[in-house]
């Protein structure tokens, strides 16, 4: 894990995120740094005729040919952050991811998600929400949930904004499916004034959202049962469903 003030070494120093070779039409595993000496120092103020201090960097994953490079660089991430604001429509964490995010509430690190918990309309929407609510049940006393709630929009957005200088936008969504299965990719932005650009963008969301209460009723598909979550205790047996 990242040493105290050293957030963003992960973003900015060898990472593992696949990017298409060329010259060989691979997607390969890249390990080089993607920034300058400027970038790594956190620098944020630009002399005339130098450098800017940002960077940016466009990824694409494959998850089946570079071996989960993509969940390795997100737990990256949560391990070397402070402070995280999500927006994404999918809680549907891989283990590795739900064991970082757990190290980063353990470190007394804040989380706070705008998301779509009710997927209604979604091919398997029924499913998803129960996910999604399970994801609201584990976590919704530590971490900060709202529910984007907008008149004719669809939240469908992936954004990770990372202590106050760090910002991904991707077509990646905190569930299985996009770090085990489907090919995804997205721009990491390394950069406070960017960061200050799309923050407005982020309080938009929260202003268009509602809060969402930790004991949720889970409509389980799988059976007749519909359980109330709250009090720790669990009536009905359900199977695990991976999306």
């Amino acid at each position: 894990m990242p040493g105290e003030g050293g957030a963003f070494q992960a973003g900015c120093a060898d990472t593992t995120i696949a990017q298409a070779d060329q010259q060989r039409r691979l997607s390969l595993p890249q390990n080089r740094p993607t920034c300058h000496q400027a970038c790594c120092a956190g620098l944020s103020g630009v002399a005339d005729g130098a450098r800017p201090s940002g960077t940016a960097r466009h990824f694409i994953s494959v998850p089946y040919d570079h071996g989960h490079a993509l969940e390795d660089y997100f737990v990256e991430l949560v391990d070397a952050a402070h402070h995280i604001h999500i927006v994404n429509p999918y809680l549907n964490l891989t283990p590795k991811l739900a064991q970082a995010v757990d190290r980063a509430l353990t470190r007394g690190i804040r989380i706070d998600i705008v998301g779509r918990i009710d997927l209604k309309g979604d091919i398997g929407g029924r499913f998803l929400t129960a996910l999604n609510k399970l994801f609201v049940e584990k976590y919704g006393d530590r971490i900060t949930i709202r529910e984007f709630k907008a008149p004719d929009v669809v939240l469908h957005s992936k954004i990770m904004m990372i202590d106050e200088r760090l910002v991904a936008i991707s077509s990646v969504n905190l569930n299985n499916r996009s770090f085990f299965h489907d090919s995804e990719n997205g721009m990491m932005v390394l950069d406070p004034a960017f960061y200050a650009r799309m923050k407005p963008i982020y309080d938009d969301y929260v202003a268009h959202s509602n809060p969402v209460a930790a004991n949720v009723t889970i409509p389980w598909p799988i059976g007749c049962c519909s359980t109330r979550i709250g009090s720790g205790k669990r009536s009905d047996q359900r199977t695990p469903y991976r999306r």
